[in-house]
C-alpha cells in the first residue's frame, strides 16, 4: 500500500514495507489527513494529529478485498461484448474498479473493498458518439481554419489513460500545463468559483473542511467521474490564444449536440495535467498542445453530485446594453 499525508503547502507520500510498516519524514505538525491506497485506489482515509518535534504512532486497518465475476447478456440472452462493468464504492467519491466484457460478456473485478457497493453497465454506444462528432465538426471558427485537435478515447485507451491520470496523481506528480497562466483568481471571480465548489461538496455531503473528503473529490476528475469515454481537445502550437476561442466553441457545439443525443458532459481543466502522457497514448507530436478535457457518457442520476446544481451572475454583471 502507499500512504500520503497531504497539507495545502506538502505532500508526502511512502510505500509499506514487507512487514507493512511506514514511515514519513519532515511533515508539517497540526492535524493531517492520511490517505491510503492500494492498486491505484483510494482504501481509506483518515487523520492524525502531528506534535512538534515527537514522532507519531499510527496503526492503519485495511479490511479484505473482494472480487466480483459475472456476465452481461442482452434480452435474448447473447452475450454483450466491450460493455464496461463499474463497481461504485461508497457512491459519494471514489469509484473502486472497473472492466469490460469479453466475448462471452464476461467480466471480472477484483481487488475491491469490502462492504456495499453499487453495480453499473454502461454500453459503448460508437453510435451515438459519432453522430454527436459530426455535427459539432460545423462549429464555425475565425477564417473557418478550424484549429481544434480532439482525441476520443473509449475502451482500453480509456482505461489506459484513466489509470495513468491516477497513478500519477497519486504518485503526487506535478503538473506541467502546455499553456501556462499565473493561476490567480481574485475579487468576484474567486467567490464565483468559491461558490461551485460548496455546490458540489454540499450534493455530495461533503462538509468544507473535511480535507480527505475533498481530496477524494478532486480525485474522481482522474478517474473521468467513471465515464466509459474521454476526448482531449488539444491545436497545433502555430495557433494562439486566439483560436483556444475556436477551441471552445467547438465543444461548446458538442456538449449542446451530446445533450440533445440523452448524453451526459463534464468539460475538465484538470485534464490538461499531464499533457506528456497524453500525447503519448495518442501517439501524438509534441507540436499539438493539450487545452483541457471532456468525460462523457449517459449519466447515473443516484449519483448525489449529478443533483448538483451552480448559479449564474445576473446579466447585469456581465453584459452592458449600450445605445
Amino acid at each position: 500500500e502507499s500512504l500520503d499525508v497531504d497539507d495545502s503547502a506538502l505532500r508526502v507520500g511512502t510505500l509499506t514495507d514487507a512487514q507493512g510498516l511506514y514511515r514519513l519524514d519532515g511533515l508539517v505538525p497540526g492535524r493531517q489527513p492520511v490517505i491510503v491506497f492500494e492498486g491505484g485506489r483510494q482504501r481509506l482515509r483518515s487523520e492524525v494529529e502531528l506534535l512538534p518535534g515527537l514522532t507519531t504512532h499510527r496503526e492503519l486497518w485495511l479490511r479484505t478485498n473482494s472480487s466480483v465475476v459475472g456476465r452481461i447478456v442482452g434480452v435474448g440472452g447473447e452475450p454483450l461484448r466491450d460493455v464496461q462493468v463499474q463497481i461504485i464504492g461508497d457512491g459519494r467519491t471514489t469509484l473502486s474498479a472497473s472492466a469490460y466484457t469479453d466475448e462471452d460478456g464476461r467480466y471480472e473485478l477484483h481487488a475491491l473493498p469490502a462492504g456495499s457497493a453499487r453495480v453499473r453497465a454502461l454500453q459503448k454506444g460508437v453510435g451515438v458518439v459519432e453522430r454527436v462528432f459530426e455535427v459539432a465538426r460545423w462549429a464555425p471558427s475565425g477564417t473557418n481554419v478550424q484549429p481544434w485537435h480532439v482525441l476520443v478515447a473509449s475502451g482500453d485507451v480509456c482505461e489506459t489513460l484513466r489509470a495513468g491520470f491516477l497513478q500519477r496523481f497519486d504518485d503526487g506528480v506535478d503538473a506541467d500545463h502546455d499553456f501556462r497562466t499565473d493561476g490567480r483568481t481574485d475579487g468576484i471571480w474567486k467567490d464565483r468559483k468559491r461558490a461551485c465548489a460548496r455546490a458540489l461538496y454540499g450534493a455530495m455531503g461533503i462538509e468544507w473542511d473535511d480535507r480527505p473528503a475533498r481530496f477524494g473529490a478532486a480525485r474522481r476528475n482522474y478517474e473521468f467521474f467513471g465515464a466509459p469515454h474521454v476526448a482531449f481537445f488539444g491545436m497545433h502550437e502555430v495557433f494562439g490564444w486566439q483560436s483556444a476561442s475556436d477551441v471552445g466553441m467547438f465543444a461548446q457545439t458538442l456538449m449542446l449536440a451530446m445533450t440533445a443525443h440523452g448524453l451526459a458532459s463534464c468539460p475538465q481543466g484538470s485534464l490538461m495535467d499531464y499533457p506528456d502522457f497524453t500525447r503519448e497514448v495518442f501517439g501524438l507530436d509534441s507540436e499539438v498542445k493539450i487545452l483541457f478535457g471532456l468525460s462523457f457518457g449517459y449519466a447515473d442520476h443516484d449519483m448525489p453530485v449529478n443533483r448538483a446544481r451552480t448559479d449564474r451572475a445576473p446579466l447585469s454583471e456581465t453584459v452592458a446594453f449600450h445605445g
